[in-house]
């Protein structure tokens, strides 16, 4: 189930809390025959509303991390695109020539001066990329650990429904649905190989 970090109201972080007692609430579900037997492709399989609260629950926690890490990387993401904007400044003046004037001279300490902004603003960039990336990282393995949780929930759940071993009849949520490599398109991260040509 969903709650949502009391020690930073101002962040709204979801955070996932396993079902508690799930074999007990099993026990009790097959007592009062909320939980069947269903033929599926793959052989029987437990159904029963507990399966889709865990599922809608799951869908709601995903989309909930989806708006935190949202909100989160938004200053950062603003940042790195400035960042980058900044490193790819031109120089103004052909590398290696002398000056010939006063003026050369001050447009060569110019052209000087922004390359090493430009420097800086690189590798500014190349820090924020990494911490973004480890912010969608973080995400996924969380999203991922909630989806992990709720199996062993589920088969602990679907355990206590039954008297005897159960082992293809235990429902899986599946893999989530949140893709961390179409969020870093989406939010304008492409790949270094891409950048680096």
């Amino acid at each position: 189930m969903i709650t949502y970090n009391k020690r930073k109201p101002e962040a709204r972080i979801p955070v996932w809390r396993n079902e508690r007692f799930p074999r007990i609430q099993g026990l009790l579900d097959s007592i009062l025959h909320k939980v069947v037997l269903r033929p599926a492709e793959g052989g029987d399989r437990c159904v029963g509303g507990w399966f889709e609260r865990q599922r809608r629950s799951l869908r709601e926690f995903e989309s909930a991390m989806e708006q935190s890490l949202d909100q989160q990387i938004r200053p950062a993401l603003e940042a790195y695109q400035r960042a980058c904007r900044a490193a790819q400044s031109g120089p103004l003046l052909p590398e290696g020539t002398a000056p010939r004037s006063t003026a050369q001279a001050r447009a060569m300490r110019e052209q000087a001066r922004c390359a090493e902004q430009a420097r800086q603003a690189a590798g500014t960039a190349a820090s924020l990329r990494g911490e973004l990336t480890v912010m969608i990282a973080e995400t996924d393995r969380t999203i991922r650990r909630a989806y992990e949780a709720a199996d062993v929930a589920a088969a602990r759940y679907a355990k206590a429904t039954r008297f005897h071993p159960l082992e293809q009849e235990i429902p899986r949520f599946g893999p989530p649905a949140f893709d961390p490599q179409a969020f870093a398109e989406l939010i304008g991260l492409t790949p270094e190989k891409e950048e680096a040509e």
